[in-house]
């Protein structure tokens, strides 16, 4: 049909390196797909739509595809194995009714040996009830399989941005421009690195930059310094960006409390009832007021 020959396109295109006529293939295809819910090319669409962005660097736009990705896989899965469940009890419920008619027409002898089948029926029923347990099994591992692969995509996108554009980008899929009256921006490269990529082996070189590009990120969290982005021999990094007072609430949190800030409680506190916990030490945020919100 149409949406699997727009993905042939697309695929087709990517192979040849144009990737702005892939991006345009899949895209229609996800246009000619979702509303007819053809699950399966959609997957295929999202995959290539992650792929092509991820060649071109454009980590936001590939992330957010293949979290869609991620999340159909998981749909079509799920149908899969919801069919094969509702098949095989819609079979043994007509076959033990058939079997209950059967038995009221039947002799005594007869009803023996159908009383010996329902035994055999009984059998292969508890047969299959371990293959809908080993398809659930399967089913619970890709599941656990899909949310580490979101997790390292998380990771990921939180490598590459501050990490409250990460959070903003993956529940709007966009993020917005903020102003900042005073922020210090550090960039930093090494001395001869050409020189030493010739020296030295790519692995040797790779452990070298891990190692520095590490201790970096050691100092700038101990200050409170937002790493920006590490380009090769390059490191960007900026102080003077809002940290995320949110997650620095909910480290602080008790189970089962509802643990809100000072300047939260200032909105609320004519609606519930609040219990002041004092002031309380919040990484990379000092001391700030928190209360649990009691009804």
């Amino acid at each position: 049909d149409m949406t699997q020959s727009l993905i042939g396109l697309g695929q087709a295109y990517t192979a040849n390196k144009e990737l702005e006529p892939a991006i345009n293939a899949y895209k229609q295809a996800l246009e000619v797909g979702t509303p007819i819910h053809a699950a399966t090319e959609m997957k295929d669409a999202y995959q290539g739509l992650s792929e092509v962005y991820l060649s071109e660097s454009d980590f936001a736009n590939a992330s957010k595809y293949q979290h869609l990705l991620l999340a159909i896989k998981d749909t079509i899965y799920n149908r899969e194995t919801d069919k094969k469940l509702g098949t095989l009890q819609f079979t043994f419920d007509l076959e033990k009714k058939e079997s209950q008619i059967n038995l009221l027409n039947k002799d005594k002898k007869i009803q023996e040996q159908e009383i010996k089948r329902q035994k055999l029926v009984r059998n292969g029923f508890v047969g299959g009830f371990a293959i809908v347990l080993l398809f659930a099994s399967v089913f619970f591992k890709q599941r656990n399989r899909i949310s580490k692969e979101k997790k390292r995509s998380d990771e990921l996108l939180l490598n590459i941005l501050p990490a409250e554009t990460a959070e903003e980008l993956k529940a709007t899929g966009t993020a917005k421009t903020k102003s900042l009256d005073m922020v210090t921006v550090l960039f930093t490269d090494f001395k001869n690195f050409t020189l030493a990529s010739e020296i030295l082996t790519p692995e040797e070189l790779v452990a070298e930059i891990n190692l520095c590009y590490s201790e970096f990120d050691r100092i700038i969290t101990r200050h409170g310094i937002e790493k920006i982005k590490t380009i090769g021999d390059s490191y960007m990094c900026a102080g003077g960006l809002p940290v995320n007072t949110a997650s620095r609430m909910e480290s602080s949190g008790e189970i089962g409390k509802v643990n809100i800030s000072g300047s939260t409680y200032e909105l609320v506190k004519e609606k519930f009832r609040c219990i002041h916990r004092g002031k309380i030490e919040a990484k990379n945020k000092g001391l700030i007021d928190m209360y649990f919100v009691e009804g």
